[in-house]
């Protein structure tokens, strides 16, 4: 019975130690996952921690390199834009320029034509001058009309009461009748008045032949 008794003590003992050791060994192992645990965080940590330098870094480059494109860009339109406005402003100059040509060439041409017209004027008044001094014998008064506009002159006496005015005789007295003597205007205008009709084809002597035969 005490043999008994005996290993029945033995093996409490036994099992008490083998709790004592499972417990002691727990113990360890919650230590060591404590460790490990604790090493593991401080590593994540610091991974965490390198990520956020080399994150902060990247976003520092990329800034840079935004900027300095950013830079690149504004640089580039400003020298665009400084070509535009040079371009710009030179084109302007040169219609400026064409404009103003133009406007001398034109002036210029203005003033030849209007020199053209009063040489030309000219001309025909002196041409019409000699014809009218030819046939009446005497220079005609000019009228507003031939002379330039910027001067101011009577009107002139029609024309009518020169042509019609008798021709003086040599002797100094007037022709009342037509003759010989009077001019082809004065002819006409005796033939406008009396009435006659197509005396304006007709020459001196059939004028007067046809006046003397009404």
């Amino acid at each position: 019975m005490a043999s008994k008794a005996d290993k029945k003590s033995e093996n409490k003992s036994d099992r008490k130690a083998a709790k004592e050791k499972l417990k002691k060994e727990a113990e360890r192992a919650a230590k060591v996952f404590a460790k490990e645990k604790a090493q593991a965080k401080k590593s994540a940590e610091k991974s965490v921690e390198k990520a956020r330098k080399a994150l902060k870094k990247e976003k520092a480059k990329a800034k840079e390199l935004a900027k300095a494109n950013k830079d690149a860009v504004t640089s580039a339109v400003t020298r665009t834009k400084n070509k535009t406005t040079k371009r710009v402003k030179d084109d302007r100059d040169a219609v400026k320029g064409a404009i103003r040509a133009a406007e001398k060439s034109v002036k210029t041409e203005r003033d030849a034509v209007t020199s053209a017209v009063r040489k030309a004027e000219k001309r025909a008044r002196t041409a019409a001058e000699s014809v009218v001094t030819g046939v009446t014998g005497s220079v005609p008064r000019r009228t507003a009309a031939s002379r330039p506009a910027a001067r101011t002159t009577p009107a002139a006496k029609p024309a009518t009461r020169i042509a019609s005015r008798p021709a003086t005789t040599s002797a100094g007295t007037a022709s009342t009748e037509p003759s010989e003597s009077w001019t082809i205007l004065a002819l006409r205008a005796h033939a406008r008045d009396k009435g006659l009709v197509g005396y304006s084809r007709l020459s001196k002597a059939q004028l007067l032949a046809r006046i003397r035969g009404n």
